[in-house]
């Protein structure tokens, strides 16, 4: 490891020697200090096993929300322009104003007018959502390592909560008249916390809970709640609008509901520094070398989701804590960066792939959105059988530690993008497109095995602000990857043969620049 790299040691506790703490949890009459410190394991972080079910719980909750919104947002809106529209124009657009209260028949919102404004609407609340996202990130990971992450998870919850209320009594209630701003006014409530915010707590919160030879297991079955409900979710929301507009919207309201039942009986994961004693803390025990600390990381090989079967405080690296300025300064952490950056670059390939697809091979745009299903679907095999079973195998049978084990899956994943991407470009057909839509999916586990690493070198004090920097440059990434990408794809269409994929090649290099910059992270 680095000399300058940050330990994956849960600081406040490797400082104080375990019989202290216990003896503090005994002390008198149980006061004081007593309520800071439950049991060993609480103390060192590491949760029993109900705690990282709900963790995935509470995931998949907001994935859901998330993922299930999307259709019905774009129909809601399309209705408020709609109407609005209409009723502007008066009579002489059918006599539109004359029609009950209700649905909008769809075919009179397909004027050229009409879809103008549903992409202006759009696409500015996009933007007002991302600023949002953007200027929230960095604080909301602060008072995560400050006032703990249950807070911050259930401030985060309730901001989309008030945005979506929001948005339904402008679109539907009396505001309507009011116009766009109105609510485009509603990411101010974002501002109070977003999901963006909450996804990056509850990995902070599940990094708390786990061990650190399991961690990267736990992060591939974390992240397929996105891969699962980005499957069912719009299909139940295309299934449910036919019937009524609002049972999407109820459905998501209800998983968000479900977030604060989940949090009130979950134990706080991060120990906020006040509840330490100056007695607790001024004992610490002798440091141990980094290569002991990942050799016994290495032999821990017990089941993911069962308990530890070892003190977690006997693994715990005495280290002194860092600020969050001299983990962004450490040259792991902002290759790591830099690798998320160009990650990004997923989302506006997959972007341009949709419209690709339909103006090279002439596929219609319906069908063209199997692609993603193929991906999905290719990403839950990936995360919850392939790379779980491959990193249980590798550390219990070989005893291989496991940042090693993500290191080396990132510099896999951004070779197969590169390869992947490059393919897509020189497809000659759409059966080569798929299988190399194929082979790109497979490249997907780089952001996972690199936040997993992003825990390794931080400690907890600093974890949830990192990832909240992960967060934003994440943003960037996408904010600047999908115009570019998009507009080289417009231009690529004046062209012929192979130089279409001209979009696809640039995003090749991306991932090539980031696999070379990847192999300048030192373990050791």
């Amino acid at each position: 490891m680095s000399g300058t790299a940050i330990t994956d040691a849960e600081s406040a506790a490797a400082q104080r020697d375990p019989d202290d703490a216990w003896r503090a949890g005994d002390d008198g009459d149980g006061d004081g200090e007593a309520g800071c410190v439950v049991d060993g394991a609480s103390a060192a972080g590491y949760q029993p096993l109900w705690v990282r079910l709900a963790c995935i719980g509470l995931d998949f909750l907001t994935q859901t929300y998330d993922q299930i919104r999307i259709v019905p947002e774009i129909v809601l809106f399309e209705q408020f322009v709609c109407r609005s529209y209409h009723a502007g124009a008066g009579d002489a657009d059918g006599g539109l104003g004359s029609l009950p209260p209700g649905m909008i028949p769809h075919e009179l919102c397909k004027n050229p007018d009409v879809q103008y404004q549903l992409a202006r609407l759009r696409s500015w609340k996009a933007l007002f959502d991302g600023i949002a996202v953007l200027v929230t990130a960095i604080p909301m990971g602060i008072l995560a390592d400050r006032v703990g992450r249950k807070k911050v998870i259930a401030s985060s919850v309730l901001g989309p909560i008030l945005q979506l209320c929001w948005i339904l009594l402008v679109c539907m209630g009396g505001l309507q008249k009011r116009g766009m701003n109105m609510i485009w006014a509603g990411s101010a409530f974002l501002l109070m916390g977003n999901l963006s915010s909450a996804n990056a707590t509850i990995y902070a919160m599940a990094a708390d809970s786990c061990p650190p030879a399991q961690r990267s297991r736990y992060f591939y079955y974390l992240y397929s709640t996105f891969l699962v409900c980005e499957l069912f979710a719009p299909a139940l929301a295309s299934i449910t609008i036919e019937r009524n507009l609002l049972i999407p919207f109820g459905v998501g309201l209800a998983s968000l509901l479900a977030c604060f039942p989940i949090l009130h009986v979950m134990p706080e994961t991060h120990r906020v520094d006040a509840c330490e004693s100056p007695m607790a803390t001024s004992h610490s025990r002798p440091s141990s070398s980094s290569s002991d600390k990942d050799q016994g990381e290495a032999r821990e090989t017990d089941r993911l989701l069962g308990p530890p079967t070892t003190d977690p405080a006997e693994e715990l690296d005495a280290r002194p804590r860092r600020s969050l300025l001299s983990v962004v300064r450490n040259r792991n952490i902002l290759l790591a960066l830099f690798v998320l950056f160009i990650g990004a670059l997923r989302q506006g390939t997959v972007s341009v792939l949709l419209q690709y697809a339909a103006v090279r091979f002439g596929w219609p745009t319906s069908r063209t959105a199997m692609l993603v299903s193929v991906i999905a679907a290719s990403n839950i095999v990936l995360f919850l059988v392939v790379l779980p079973q491959a990193v249980a195998f590798l550390t219990s049978r070989w005893h291989v530690m496991p940042q090693l084990i993500d290191y080396n899956v990132v510099s896999a994943s951004l070779v197969i993008l590169a390869v992947g991407a490059t393919f897509m470009g020189l497809a000659s057909s759409m059966h080569w497109l798929i299988c190399a839509t194929l082979l790109f999916a497979t490249g997907y586990g780089t952001r996972v095995a690199v936040l997993s690493l992003i825990t390794s070198w931080t400690d907890e004090d600093t974890r949830a602000s990192t990832f909240g920097i992960a967060q934003i440059v994440e943003g960037v990434g996408r904010m600047a990857g999908d115009p570019i990408l998009l507009r080289i794809f417009a231009r690529s269409m004046r062209m012929d043969g192979i130089l279409q994929g001209l979009p696809f090649y640039l995003a090749a290099v991306g991932f090539g620049l980031a696999a070379v910059a990847w192999r300048f992270v030192r373990l050791r």
